[in-house]
């Protein structure tokens, strides 16, 4: 799905994430529904609470479970679970939507969502493991 074409992701108001996980999870509910499944579950855990989530909210309204919440496991033990397990991504960085990289009422475009996630790819090639790139009024990197 292309977030940059709902006008009201494109306005970037505050609740965009709210807004956007609406929307996603309508297009995941129709999915489970069309497939047969009664349940739907995400990723987030319990470390995303100290955050400003507005998407948990959304999801929490829309009837999808939360079992890492639920059970309160960490970002720190899925890790670690998933360290154990050898699993390819268990030390993997978190990657935050690159629309948060942009001030609230700034207009969002593909174009510059695209120039800050170059800039990122190109600030990992030297090994960089996290980076945000924030784009300024202005209009710059």
């Amino acid at each position: 799905m292309n977030e940059l074409k709902s006008r009201h992701l494109i306005e970037n108001p505050p609740d965009r994430c709210y807004l956007c996980r609406k929307l996603r999870d309508r297009v995941v509910r129709n999915w489970a529904k069309e497939h047969g499944f009664e349940v739907i579950a995400d990723r987030l855990n319990f470390s995303d609470l100290q955050d400003y989530r507005p998407g948990v909210k959304a999801s929490t309204e829309d009837g999808i479970w939360h079992p890492f919440i639920e059970f309160e496991v960490t970002k720190e033990e899925i890790g670690e679970f998933s360290r154990r397990l050898n699993l390819p991504t268990w030390n993997k960085p978190a990657m935050a939507c690159l629309c948060s990289r942009f001030p609230f009422g700034f207009g969002l475009d593909a174009e510059k969502v695209k120039m800050v996630e170059t800039a990122e790819n190109f600030l990992r090639g030297p090994g960089f493991r996290e980076v945000r790139v924030r784009f300024s009024r202005t209009g710059q990197p």
